[in-house]
Parts: structure tokens; sequence; C-alpha cells
């Protein structure tokens, strides 16, 4: 037997019977997309800033592992983006000798294959200029080769920094540079006084003016030019550049100071003059 559904008709509502108004759900608003993708890598920065504290005395060599494992565990491509840039960012403006190595590594490791991306081209072009400028002078590799002139008429090029078993200071200046002037002065009040491992001070002289080298040599470490018995001061220049030291050596500008071993390993890069102190104090305490 068949069954039959009616819909029974409901009579009107009148004014003194009317439905009750459902109220009205509360306004929302939302979050602007971009606002809350912020907001969350603010908090993904400020880990990884707790990581990169926890990991800042390990070597350069732990480093380039550590930051693998921090971009790989990320799975979306843009996290993955963010990290590696932070993580550039962080190690190429870092104060800490050495990180710039991890910034050149992830540069040639991450970057330039295309496995992450900077936000523009132009980003990635200035980082492989940096690391093309600086991965031949980094911290523990040897020194590259570097031929160039003694102040003397006909003068042969010559090894500037020859690994025969004594420390050298490599100081690349320009006679025009003021902070180059200032750190000279600090460098000559040091030496003065100065008892330790003995070592070569090579000034080499970026620039190509003649007479304005010849004024400098005259001015600036010439007490010590005449030999302490300890510090054995040494001039050169590359007027045509044949040496490509501005490349081998990062010199993007002056001055710049390294500070290498007898066996012409690398040990410090970028020095200011109370670096070098500092260094060398460390040196003479293991002596």
């Amino acid at each position: 037997m068949g069954c039959s559904h009616k819909v029974l008709k409901q009579p009107a509502a009148t004014a003194a019977h009317a439905a009750p108004e459902a109220p009205a759900a509360p306004a929302v608003q939302e979050a602007p997309a971009d606002t809350v993708k912020d907001a969350k890598l603010k908090v993904l920065d400020s880990k990884l800033d707790q990581y990169l504290d926890a990991m800042k005395f390990i070597t350069p060599e732990e480093k380039y592992q550590e930051c693998d494992f921090l971009i790989s565990s990320a799975s979306d491509s843009l996290v993955r983006n963010h990290i590696a840039v932070y993580l550039y960012s962080k190690f190429i403006s870092s104060n800490l000798m050495g990180d710039e190595a991890v910034a050149i590594y992830l540069t040639d490791n991450w970057f330039v294959p295309g496995k992450v991306s900077f936000r523009d081209y132009s980003e990635l072009a200035s980082a492989r200029v940096y690391a093309d400028f600086n991965r031949q002078s980094l911290i523990g590799k040897k020194a590259p080769s570097l031929l160039a002139y003694p102040p003397m008429d006909d003068a042969k090029p010559e090894e500037v920094l020859p690994a025969d078993g004594r420390y050298k200071v490599l100081f690349i200046f320009n006679t025009s540079c003021s902070t180059c002037k200032a750190e000279s002065v600090l460098l000559e009040e040091y030496f003065n006084g100065y008892k330790g491992v003995p070592f070569d001070f090579i000034a080499f002289y970026a620039g190509s003016d003649a007479d304005a080298w010849q004024k400098w040599r005259e001015k600036h470490f010439a007490a010590l030019a005449e030999g302490n018995g300890i510090i054995e001061v040494k001039d050169f220049w590359d007027p045509e550049i044949e040496s490509d030291f501005q490349r081998k050596f990062g010199v993007l500008a002056t001055p710049c100071m390294f500070l290498i071993d007898g066996d012409g390993t690398i040990l410090g890069r970028r020095l200011d003059p109370p670096g070098l102190k500092k260094m060398l104090e460390i040196i003479n305490a293991g002596n």
C-alpha cells in the first residue's frame, strides 16, 4: 500500500506572532593572508635565530651540515627558500670570522644549482660575485700564490707569500684610503712595542701611483723597515693587476688584512688592528 507524505501548510505568522529573527553572526575580521604568513615566518625566524646561536662556535664544516639539515627539513618549497635566504643573510653579515665560508657554501650548493632561490636574480648574481672573490682566501685554506713587484727600478715579480716557515701579515692598502691611514697608525704603535713570534709584514699597495706609494713608504712603517729583528717589512705592488690579487683575496675595498702561518695557511682574514693583536697574543701564548 503506497504511502504518501503531505507537507502541511503552516499559517503565515502575523505581526503579533512573527517568527523571531535569528541573531546575526558576529562579524569576524579575517587577517590578510600576507599578515598571517608574515607572523608565521617571524616565529620561524625566531627559532632559526635560536638554532644559529647554539651553533655559533662549531666549525664551518659542521655549520654546512646543520644548514643542509635545516633547509632540507622544509617540505614546502617557499618555506625552504625562506630558510635558505635567511641563513645566507645571517652568515654573509656575521661579524664572526669564518662565517663567510658558510655563505659561500650555501651559494655553491643550494642557490647556484637551483635547489632554492633568492627573491630575484640580482641577489643570486651578487652572491656569485662574492663567492668568486672570496673562496680562495677563506680561513684554513692555503694562501693563493701572489706575484708582485718590490719598489725597485726594473724589479722582477716575486712570490709575496712563500711558505718559508715565517708568519706573515698581509696588509692590502691604498694611499687615498682614510681607514688605511688610521689602521697604519694603530699597527705602527702596536708593532713598535711588539715582542713575540717573528713575522713578515707585507705592505701591499693596491694602487698604481708610484709617487704616492713612495711618500707612503717614507711615512709609514719606515722605522720598522730598518729591521728590529722580529718584524720584517716588505713592500710590494701590482700596478697592472697581473696577479689577480683582488679576486684571490677578495679585495673589493681597502684595507684588507690577513694573518698567514709559516706553512702558508690562512689563520685570519679581514682583520682590523685589534683583531690581529688578539690573534698574535694567542699564538704567542702557545709558544
